[in-house]
């Protein structure tokens, strides 16, 4: 079974690509919900963030991300501790999730890690798709999204790796700045890349 990580920096349309392959019957592991699940009342990572941090939690139980982002962001050592919570759980949620997969027989997975070149885990993958779009179309997306401006946008980009140099680091790129019906071939056209790959493996 291929590992296949997908990537691209925000607002780049990651989210649609995976669903696109989420409708061949393809597998998608994505960073971002298995950290929502865990924020969760009762979540693993809610527990240890709060033994931590204190109560942090909104109405619901849940982490409030808005005042974990507060604490962390201003103290380097905070964020480590965060990281040093978060990030071996959602290890353990994605190799639980790549285990089911290979029990299945399923021909490959797509693992969505938005910071996967940032966090140089690029060798752990057999196949890395980019998904890429123009500045001003995903500067548009971005500050559309709620709660979003210009400098939250610049501060977030700037902590990426310009777009740029993953595609030059990847084995496929899908251009979101096409037609969905464009990107929904290419999804096609590697979906069969991948299980020729899978079965001459």
């Amino acid at each position: 079974m291929l590992k296949v990580g997908l990537t691209g920096s925000i607002g780049m349309g990651k989210s649609t690509i995976a669903s696109m392959f989420t409708k061949l019957g393809i597998g998608v592991w994505s960073a971002d919900d298995a950290v929502h699940i865990l924020y969760k009342k009762g979540g693993k990572a809610n527990i240890l963030i709060q033994k931590e941090f204190g109560k942090i939690a909104d109405e619901n139980g849940d982490i409030d991300r808005k005042k974990l982002s507060a604490i962390v962001i201003k103290d380097i050592n905070a964020l480590k501790k965060l990281e040093n919570i978060v990030h071996p759980l959602v290890k353990q949620n994605r190799e639980q999730f790549i285990e089911t997969s290979m029990k299945n027989n399923a021909p490959y997975v797509i693992l969505d890690i938005p910071l996967l070149f940032e966090t140089n885990s690029q060798n752990e993958f057999d196949k890395i798709i980019v998904v890429d779009c123009d500045f001003e179309t995903q500067k548009q997306r971005v500050l559309s999204r709620p709660n979003m401006n210009l400098e939250k946008f610049n501060a977030i980009i700037a902590k990426q790796m310009p777009n740029a140099k993953k595609t030059d680091a990847a084995d496929f790129i899908i251009d979101t700045s096409q037609s969905l019906e464009k990107c929904r071939n290419r999804v096609i056209e590697i979906d069969i890349e991948l299980k020729k790959l899978s079965k001459d493996a």
